[in-house]
């Protein structure tokens, strides 16, 4: 296909009905953006996010009012945080083995050529 030159004036083209959704939905976008844009004026809207955020910052979060964790869920952690130590224990002493094994490989591997 590299070779066949693409023509480029059969590209497709919508067709009525989908250029007139078309405009539709972008007059119905305009006019809800104008509709938002007069409410926030009418209230008097302004950026006060950022102060409102400033507010808050020395608020010390309570963190008793999260939900506690059952005893079940609390011996599957440990299970699994013990798994997962073994894991990388015995993921350790096997990069430590091939460590040391790796200069001999590549001794053997010199020698065969």
């Amino acid at each position: 296909y590299a070779d066949v030159p693409f023509d480029y004036s059969v590209l497709p083209k919508a067709t009525y009905a989908v250029s007139s959704r078309t405009a539709l939905h972008q007059k119905l976008f305009e006019q809800t953006q104008a509709e938002h844009a007069r409410i926030a004026e009418e209230r008097g809207n302004t950026d006060d996010y950022q102060e409102i955020q400033q507010q808050y910052v020395d608020v010390p979060f309570d963190y008793s009012v999260l939900p506690m964790q059952s005893e079940a869920v609390l011996l599957r952690t440990a299970h699994h945080q013990t798994l997962f130590e073994r894991i990388a224990a015995e993921h350790a002493r096997i990069g430590a083995e091939r460590a040391l094994l790796q200069p001999t490989e590549e001794e053997q591997s010199y020698q065969q050529i």
